[in-house]
């Protein structure tokens, strides 16, 4: 197992892809961060903003311990489900799952050896993100806000901000789990990652909302929704559990997707 571990990262680390998709990871995380932050402080500071208390109290409610972690989870989770879709796909595109295969008869420990080397990478460049980007949100957003009581909501310190990391931590690795699951299920770079993507964003945050009736009961049951409650700490109505459930909920969705690669794996190349 340590050897497939070792091979895994000697290919990943010797792509281009790794490196784009890791440095489009930061620049969106803490680009975003930066702007909302000024943005934010710049809205509440404006004259119009001032003279108009409901608009201002609406403005400074949204300055939280999530504020610069905002970025890394619309923009950065979208590389990650990206690049860890093509860790797999890529290698059948190029034909070179077979010397990987052949020179790992147990197959099992290859989907594995690449979910704890990029869930390594992924949770490292999450961390770095979401930490850098509250210190950006936060310098920035003192830029024409001087009201300390609402920058310390923004920082640092700001309560919930170092749980809210830990659970987008577990977020991510359930995510990356579950693009290798689907790699290995389709096979196919722009299916795979169509099938993420679109699942989160049209699915999910489009279609389900749009249809009657069934946008009446169905959203507590979408994995997505689930993780993004617990990942802001919010229960989700009418959900028949907890932020607690919602994560297990998406794990298991996750679990289920990466354990049918696997089996697809298997049979596929005996």
């Amino acid at each position: 197992m340590v050897n497939v571990i070792q091979s895994e990262l000697i290919k990943i680390r010797s792509t281009k892809a790794l490196w784009w998709t890791s440095g489009l990871i930061l620049f969106f995380s803490l680009g975003f961060a930066l702007l909302n932050g000024g943005m934010t402080g710049s809205l509440l500071s404006s004259a119009e903003t001032q003279k108009d208390p409901e608009l201002y109290m609406s403005v400074a409610s949204s300055i939280n311990a999530g504020m610069g972690l905002n970025g890394f989870l619309t923009f950065g989770m979208m590389i990650v489900m990206i690049q860890s879709v093509m860790m797999v796909t890529t290698e059948y595109g190029s034909n070179t799952s077979k010397t990987t295969l052949l020179a790992t008869p147990t197959r099992w420990q290859v989907p594995i050896a690449k979910f704890l080397v990029y869930g390594l990478i992924a949770s490292i460049l999450a961390f770095v993100s979401n930490v850098v980007g509250t210190i950006l949100a936060r310098w920035s957003l003192g830029w024409k806000l001087e009201d300390e009581e609402l920058l310390s909501k923004a920082g640092l310190g700001a309560d919930g901000l170092w749980e809210q990391i830990w659970r987008t931590e577990v977020f991510l690795l359930l995510t990356i789990a579950a693009a290798i699951g689907v790699g290995y299920l389709v096979r196919n770079t722009a299916g795979g990652i169509a099938a993420l993507l679109l699942w989160n964003l049209v699915i999910e945050g489009t279609l389900v909302q749009l249809v009657p009736k069934v946008r009446d009961w169905l959203p507590p049951y979408m994995p997505f929704t689930n993780a993004d409650a617990f990942t802001g700490m919010h229960d989700l109505e009418d959900a028949p559990w907890g932020q607690t459930g919602s994560i297990l909920y998406f794990a298991a969705w996750c679990v289920v997707l990466f354990v049918a690669g696997l089996i697809t794996l298997k049979k596929r190349d005996a």
